[in-house]
């Protein structure tokens, strides 16, 4: 972006939020009448005799609602719909357009159409809170979409304009539930999400990101394909150093959309495979998966990992009495999102009563690096077509790195 457009573009916001087409004539049609008068804001049903406001001209409604606004001078209504032309010369508003929206903030803070009037003179004006303040109440309470795109540009700009991301800052610190809807709304926008990372690593640094909009973050960040990203949203949350594995002895229950265990068929009812937690006497909390004979999809389950190039150990255990299945299971480590193959576990059948152990070691290169996929799966591909019965648990499952040899 040129430096001169950089420096200029919350003024076309402005403007498009200053113009009476943006919200049409909604606000005429959503806060019509009273019919003390019969046909001002046509509270009643329209009779032949009253004259559609949007057949007058600027000029003739202006001096209407001032007209009425003289016998009826605390109408909040008639304020908020004479400061729609705000804009216009002050020949024609018969004030300043100054005036008559302090006059309509007075007297209708919380109307939609002076919160938008506000935003754009406050934009105008590079009043960034203010006009922060305003788009946030438009769009969250109101649930106006061009506030909330109007809200996507700016947290996108915010490293570029002073003042801008101390204001959204303040507005997040307040509440950050906005600020998820916004980031939802980026991608319509045809904002990228990276593009938040500025105001959220702030945010996090300061007030902490809450686990909502945490996950909706990260969420979109690995939809966009930003891992790194997203998995510095994902250490923000936990302010705590965490190991290669998430939840590795399944002692925690499950944390959607994020860097820990994901169930796959979610069909639980239908699936082949349906994995849950479970509690097993001693051993504490497991990962169980029970087989129904149905086909299985795979994978099972999986956790994406982010691991820095060098030699790793993956270990774990599991116990099963009762699985039916000619070639077994196996957890597989891929590069990237479920792309090259890495290394796989000895198959792994039925135990008796037991627990078992088992460990691979493998390797992740600069090329294969730092996403890599841990996953279960069938030993034998065909299995996920025919079906197993049975379960199977596991447990302390751990990913260490090993030292160069």
């Amino acid at each position: 972006m040129r430096a001169s457009q950089a420096n200029h573009w919350w003024k076309s916001i402005a403007l498009v939020l200053m113009a009476v087409p943006l919200f049409g004539w909604l606000a005429l049609a959503s806060v019509p009448a009273n019919l003390a008068s019969t046909c001002h804001w046509k509270q009643w049903p329209v009779l032949p005799s009253c004259q559609n406001p949007e057949d007058l001209s600027n000029e003739q409604r202006v001096l209407d609602l001032r007209g009425y606004l003289a016998n009826n001078p605390g109408d909040s209504l008639s304020y908020a719909e004479l400061a729609r032309f705000a804009t216009q010369p002050e020949s024609v508003l018969k004030s300043s357009g100054t005036a008559v929206l302090n006059a309509a903030t007075l007297t209708a803070p919380h109307d939609a159409t002076v919160l938008q009037l506000q935003a754009g003179q406050a934009l105008q004006d590079a009043d960034w809170t203010t006009a922060v303040d305003r788009l946030v109440l438009l769009a969250d309470t109101y649930r106006k979409a061009n506030a909330r795109t109007a809200l996507a540009v700016f947290v996108a700009q915010s490293g570029t304009t002073p003042g801008l991301t101390d204001a959204l800052l303040g507005a997040a610190k307040k509440d950050q539930a906005w600020l998820e809807s916004v980031v939802r709304a980026m991608p319509a926008a045809g904002v990228p999400v990276t593009s938040a990372m500025l105001l959220a690593g702030r945010l996090a640094q300061t007030e902490g990101l809450t686990p909502k909009f945490g996950r909706q973050l990260i969420k979109q960040l690995k939809t966009e394909g930003a891992w790194l990203d997203a998995h510095a949203i994902w250490l923000s949350l936990w302010k705590q150093p965490l190991g290669f594995l998430f939840n590795g002895d399944f002692e925690k229950p499950f944390f959607p959309d994020a860097f820990d265990w994901e169930v796959m068929d979610n069909k639980t009812y239908q699936a082949g495979a349906q994995a849950s937690l479970s509690n097993s006497g001693k051993q504490g909390q497991v990962l169980l998966v029970k087989f129904t004979g149905r086909p299985v999809k795979t994978p099972i389950i999986r956790q994406y990992l982010i691991l820095p190039a060098g030699e790793y150990r993956f270990a774990g255990e599991y116990q099963s009495s009762n699985l039916r299945s000619n070639e077994g299971l196996a957890w597989a480590l891929s590069c990237g999102a479920d792309k090259q193959a890495l290394a796989q576990t000895p198959a792994l059948n039925r135990t008796g009563t037991n627990w078992s152990s088992f460990n691979v070691r493998f390797r992740v290169s600069a090329e294969c690096g730092p996403l890599v996929t841990l996953s279960l799966q069938t030993q034998a591909a065909y299995e996920a077509k025919t079906g197993q019965h049975g379960e199977m648990m596991f447990d302390h499952f751990t990913i260490t790195r090993e030292s160069a040899q």
